[in-house]
């Protein structure tokens, strides 16, 4: 293949892979809100008070941190 096709296909597989990560982020960042938030949470000491269960959520992305961006090389390695 071309240079040119190459870099289309890149381009294409990068785009692609770049409004997947964002939706995934999003989503994860919601599910940890959603979770913070929701009443069966805050209304019992359950889950409010569970060490094991906090320490689990605290462990997801988002918690000033973030997913690990995929490098550019892999954006663009043919899966065989």
């Amino acid at each position: 293949p071309s240079l040119r096709a190459l870099l289309e296909q890149a381009r294409t597989r990068n785009a692609f892979l770049r409004s997947s990560f964002d939706a995934l982020n999003t989503a994860v960042n919601t599910m940890i809100r959603e979770v913070r938030n929701c009443r069966i949470n805050t209304a019992t000491p359950d889950l409010r008070n569970n060490v094991q269960f906090n320490r689990m959520l605290n462990a997801f992305p988002g918690q000033g941190r973030i997913l690990q961006r995929p490098t550019g090389t892999s954006m663009i390695t043919e899966r065989r």
